[in-house]
C-alpha cells in the first residue's frame, strides 16, 4: 500500500473529518532518502491537546514499520482559512504552493 494512503487511513480512523496534507522536500519531490515527512493536518473545531495525541499515536506505528519521522502540524480548519496574520506568513505560503494529498 502506498505510504501516504496509509498515513491518511490512519488519520482518518481517529479523526473522520481531518484534511491531511504532505508538504516540504517530499511533496516538491527534491528530498534526500533520510528525509522526514511534513504533515499538515486540518481538523474541525477545537485542537486540544487529546485530539492531537491521538493522532499522533495512531502514526506511531507507521514510523516504526517504515523507519520514518514525521512532522505533524496540526491546525484547526477554522484557523488555516481565517486567520489573516499567519496567511502572511512564508510557511502558509509554502504549503499552499507545495502541497498534495
Amino acid at each position: 500500500m502506498d505510504i501516504l494512503k496509509e498515513i491518511k487511513d490512519n488519520i482518518i480512523q481517529v479523526e473522520p473529518e481531518a484534511e491531511v496534507y504532505l508538504f516540504g522536500s517530499r511533496a516538491r519531490n527534491d528530498y534526500k532518502e533520510d528525509s522526514d515527512r511534513d504533515l499538515l493536518i486540518l481538523l474541525p473545531g477545537e485542537v486540544n491537546y487529546p485530539r492531537k495525541t491521538e493522532i499522533i499515536i495512531s502514526l506511531f506505528k507507521l514510523e516504526s514499520d517504515y523507519n520514518i519521522i514525521f512532522n505533524r502540524i496540526i491546525h484547526s480548519k477554522d484557523f488555516w482559512e481565517n486567520n489573516h496574520v499567519f496567511k502572511q506568513s512564508p510557511f502558509y505560503e509554502n504549503v499552499q504552493r507545495d502541497s498534495v494529498l
